[in-house]
């Protein structure tokens, strides 16, 4: 198969490295590096977007929810006086990353191909970082994040080592970037990112378990997971997750503070409070909720949540006729880690919504793999 990868394509995959907001500048505090890189982030991806909005058109209803979904928790940060720069901030990195999904939308080839690329740039690089400085280069803190937030960069690299693999045969490719992908969520020793990455790891080796796999019965059981542990904290049912996560009885301290964010979502059920305006000091001090589905409620109230669920149902509903191609059963599996993991942690990234772009264009994926189903 022949790629076709021009000038632009290679200065997409520079932007793409530019947004993805590796922390090395902050981790060694030089301020005049962290500026300059930052101003790159600006300039590039200003220009960027002249020309998208110019010759381009986004054609992926999922990128419409999300951008909105952004929207709505800035417009509320805005309104509730919190953090509006880091909210400006997540919504141009995410508007970036959905003009230069779309922009390679023509050919899916060289789309994939780019993905790949800078996926592999980022993993062997953190696989390098976690070798040489196995704490972290300052308190369990790498280049690609701290011990929670690496999973970000894992979970998109797996999905797109994957199609790649399906797509062009390149298995050492694949086998070595997902090796890897293994050993960051060991070496960094969150249980979370663990169980997130093994979720994948069934799935991807087992064609048995790949036939199960239906992406509305996980999601089924992720709202009655929530229900029970995050709303009801449950006794019995935490006593089983703490031994999966590794956390303690209260899950680290989440629980006192799941239960502040309820009453705190009681007094703004609506609009919620946007980004930033969250802090509670209890024997555990927070600043986010610890929770991806009632982070989005604390941002973005009711109106929040409902956009989540278009999007987690426009997935869905395209994926549905695709159940037997084994494309299906990855991204959803992927899906399903996202929102497992985000059950005790907030993963809520421009990159790893990566994995939704991808999930909504299925039939795209299906086609160009050329029949691989789970039979």
């Amino acid at each position: 198969m022949k790629i076709r990868i021009k000038g632009k394509y290679i200065f997409l995959g520079l932007l793409l490295i530019v947004i993805s907001e590796p922390r090395y500048f902050k981790l060694m505090e030089n301020s005049i590096l962290d500026a300059i890189f930052i101003s790159c982030q600006i300039i590039l991806g200003g220009l960027f977007s002249i020309y998208f909005l110019k010759y381009k058109s986004i054609k992926n209803n999922v990128s419409y929810y999300l951008i909105l979904l952004d929207i709505w928790i800035l417009l509320i940060t805005i309104l509730k006086d919190g953090a509006i720069y880091a909210a400006l901030s997540k919504l141009y990195s995410l508007v970036i990353l959905v003009f230069i999904y779309e922009s390679c939308k023509k050919y899916k080839e060289d789309m994939i191909t780019i993905f790949m690329v800078c996926m592999e740039i980022f993993i062997y690089i953190q696989l390098a970082d976690v070798l040489i400085h196995p704490a972290g280069i300052t308190d369990r803190q790498w280049i690609l994040g701290g011990q929670n937030d690496i999973v970000r960069f894992l979970l998109p690299a797996y999905c797109v080592a994957v199609i790649y693999n399906d797509i062009f045969k390149k298995r050492l490719r694949t086998v070595l970037l997902i090796c890897a992908i293994n050993f960051i969520a060991i070496l960094v020793d969150s249980s979370t990112t663990i169980v997130g990455i093994l979720i994948m790891n069934v799935v991807y080796l087992f064609k048995h378990i790949r036939r199960l796999v239906d992406l509305k019965l996980g999601m089924a059981l992720i709202l009655v997971a929530f229900a029970l542990i995050v709303i009801s904290q449950n006794v019995f049912v935490n006593s089983i997750i703490t031994s999966v996560f590794g956390k303690s009885i209260t899950f680290h301290g989440r629980t006192p503070i799941w239960q502040f964010v309820i009453d705190e979502i009681m007094h703004h059920p609506i609009w919620g409070s946007g980004r930033g305006n969250f802090y509670i000091n209890t024997s555990y001090m927070a600043t986010h909720t610890h929770s991806f589905i009632l982070e989005i409620a604390y941002r973005g109230g009711l109106i929040g949540i409902i956009l989540l669920f278009v999007i987690v149902c426009a997935i869905i509903i395209k994926m549905e006729k695709f159940k037997k191609w084994k494309v299906y059963s990855l991204l959803s599996a992927a899906i399903f880690s996202f929102f497992v993991m985000g059950i005790v942690e907030v993963h809520e990234y421009h990159l790893m919504y990566l994995i939704f772009l991808l999930a909504y264009d299925i039939q795209e994926f299906a086609a160009l793999e050329g029949g691989i189903t789970n039979a």
